[in-house]
């Protein structure tokens, strides 16, 4: 593989986690309780679960800036 290539499989792996933290995130910070029901959980404190989503959302907020700073810059990461 070259190192080309190794840029390419950064570069969607790197959307595909801000994606699914995004997905995951909002879920967790806006409508907790119906994940908690999906999953069959045991009933919690919906404020617990509301933090590690915004902890999520800034996840996939810091891998898009980081995949949107290589393209501007063109900086093979």
């Amino acid at each position: 593989m070259s190192q080309n290539d190794d840029v390419k499989v950064l570069k969607v792996t790197l959307i595909i986690l801000a994606v699914i933290s995004f997905v995951y995130g909002f879920g967790l910070l806006f409508i907790s309780g119906i994940l908690v029901k999906l999953d069959g959980g045991n009933p919690v404190e919906f404020g617990w679960l509301r933090w590690p989503g915004g902890v999520i959302i800034a996840l996939g907020i810091g891998a898009l800036m980081v995949f949107l700073v290589s393209l501007k810059n063109r900086v093979s990461l």
